[in-house]
C-alpha cells in the first residue's frame, strides 16, 4: 500500500450480521452433529446396516473428529470468510462457481468414457465375484454347472455348482426331490464363504441327522434375494422338514439396493417383485464403482427396511408352516457368548423377531472360530453353527419324533 492510500473499508452493516451468523450457525451445527455421533448413534446408522470394516468405536472418533476439525477451521477463517461474505455479489459468485461447475462435470465425463471402456470388476456388478453369475430374478447365483477353486485363509477351497447355481458337494451329486429335505437360505455365511463343503453348517448338520441338505444360499445376498431362492425351490421337494434361514444386520442396507430385482412393500403390504433401476443415474460406471448402496441410513431408511425385512421374514415362516415344515431363523453374531441384550444388534431382533413371534437362535462365534478376514466364520465356526441349528431343531420335533 503506497502513502496516502487509506485501507480497505471493514465489511459493516446488514452483509456482515448475516455472514457472522452463518458463521455461527455451521460451526453450532457442526458441533452439535458431533456430540450427537455416539456409538450407539454409528451402530444403528453406519456399521450395522452396512458392515464397513471399521468398528464404531473407529467411526465414532473418526466422524467426531472430522466434524470439530470443520468447526475449529470455519472458526480460523471466520474473519475472512466474513469480510468476503459481505463483499462478495451475486453476479460475482455466479462468475466464480461457473468455471468450477464446468471443470467438475469435464472431469465426471472423462472418468465415465474411461470406465465403459476399460470397466473395472466392481462395475460390471456384484454378480462377478469368483464363481458368481448374473440371475434375471435373483441378481446372481453361483455360476451355474461350474468347479471354482478360491484361495481364502490361506488355504484352498472348492466351489462347485449345479445347473441351477446350487452350492453341491461335487458335480453329478444333485437333490433328490423324494427324500425328507431342510433347505438352508441366506448369504455368504449360509453358502459356507471360505469353507470346503462338508466343513459347511448344512453339510454337518446332513451328516449329523441323517437328512437331505440343500443350500441354496447366495454370496452377498439380501434378505430378498435369500426368500425368493427358498419360495421358488419349496414346492420341488415333497418332503421338507424344515427350512433354516440367515439372518444378519448387513441385509438391512442390501435389501434397498436398487442395482438388481428387489422387493418393495406394495400399498396393501405385500411383497412386490421390481426391476433393477434403469434411469440415467443408475447406469453411471462412476456410481457403480463408488456406491454399491447407502453408507449412512436415516431413520426413515432404517424404518423403510425394516418393514420391508419383517413381511419377507414374516412370509418365510408361513410358507414354510404351510408346507408343514419347521422354521428357524440363524442370527450369526461375531463376538463372545454373552445375553441378547449384550448384543449392539438387539434392537433389530426384538422388532423382526421377539415381536413377531419367529422362532431364531443368535449364535456367537468368538474370535477364534473367524477366517482371516475377521467376519466370516472358519471351520470351527461353522460347527458351532450346526451345533446350535441342531439342538435347536431338535427342540420343535414332537414328543417321541426321531
Amino acid at each position: 500500500m503506497t502513502t496516502g492510500e487509506s485501507p480497505a473499508p471493514e465489511p459493516s452493516g446488514p452483509r456482515k450480521v448475516a455472514a457472522e451468523l452463518l458463521v455461527v450457525a455451521a460451526v453450532a451445527v457442526l458441533l452439535v452433529t458431533a456430540f450427537q455421533i455416539d456409538r450407539e448413534w454409528v451402530s444403528r446408522h453406519v456399521t450395522l446396516p452396512n458392515g464397513p470394516p471399521l468398528g464404531d468405536e473407529a467411526w465414532r472418533v473418526g466422524l467426531r473428529g472430522l466434524l470439530v476439525l470443520a468447526a475449529l477451521l470455519l472458526l480460523r477463517l471466520r474473519p475472512t470468510l466474513v469480510a468476503c461474505t459481505s463483499k462478495i455479489s451475486v453476479a460475482r459468485v455466479a462468475r466464480s462457481t461457473v468455471p468450477v461447475l464446468l471443470a467438475i462435470a469435464a472431469s465426471v465425463v472423462t472418468v465415465e468414457v474411461v470406465l465403459r471402456w476399460f470397466p473395472p470388476r466392481v462395475v460390471k456388478g456384484r454378480a462377478m465375484y469368483p464363481y458368481g453369475a448374473p440371475h434375471p430374478r435373483y441378481g446372481w447365483t453361483g455360476q451355474p454347472s461350474s468347479t471354482t477353486t478360491t484361495r481364502v485363509s490361506g488355504r484352498d477351497v472348492l466351489m462347485v455348482f449345479n445347473e441351477e447355481g446350487i452350492r453341491i458337494p461335487k458335480q453329478g451329486d444333485e437333490p433328490d426331490p423324494a427324500r425328507p429335505t431342510i433347505l438352508f437360505t441366506g448369504e455368504s455365511i449360509a453358502l459356507g464363504f471360505g469353507v470346503e463343503y462338508a466343513e459347511s453348517y448344512p453339510a454337518l448338520i446332513a451328516a449329523r441327522r441323517g437328512v437331505q441338505c440343500v443350500n441354496l444360499a447366495g454370496a452377498a445376498y439380501g434378505s430378498d434375494q435369500a426368500y425368493l431362492r427358498l419360495i421358488d425351490a419349496m414346492p420341488h421337494f415333497e418332503r421338507p422338514v424344515a427350512t433354516v434361514s440367515v439372518f444378519i444386520p448387513l441385509q438391512l442396507g442390501r435389501n434397498l439396493y436398487d442395482d438388481r430385482p428387489r422387493l418393495v412393500l406394495g400399498p396393501t403390504g405385500e411383497l412386490d417383485l421390481v426391476p433393477a433401476a434403469t434411469d440415467f443415474f443408475s447406469r453411471l460406471g462412476i456410481r457403480k464403482l463408488l456406491w454399491k448402496g447407502p453408507p449412512y441410513l436415516g431413520d426413515e431408511a432404517i424404518h423403510r427396511t425394516m418393514a420391508l425385512t419383517a413381511a419377507i421374514l414374516r412370509d418365510t415362516s408361513l410358507r414354510t408352516r404351510a408346507r408343514g415344515a419347521t422354521p428357524l431363523f440363524v442370527i450369526p453374531s461375531n463376538g463372545p457368548n454373552r445375553p441378547l441384550d449384550e448384543h449392539p444388534e438387539a434392537w433389530i431382533l426384538r422388532e423382526l423377531f421377539v415381536k413377531q413371534g419367529l422362532p431364531f437362535i443368535l449364535v456367537d462365534i468368538p474370535a477364534d472360530q473367524l477366517l482371516d478376514d475377521g467376519y466370516h466364520p472358519g471351520p470351527r465356526g461353522d460347527e458351532t453353527i450346526a451345533a446350535a441349528v441342531l439342538a435347536a431343531l431338535v427342540a420343535t420335533e414332537p414328543a417321541g419324533e426321531p
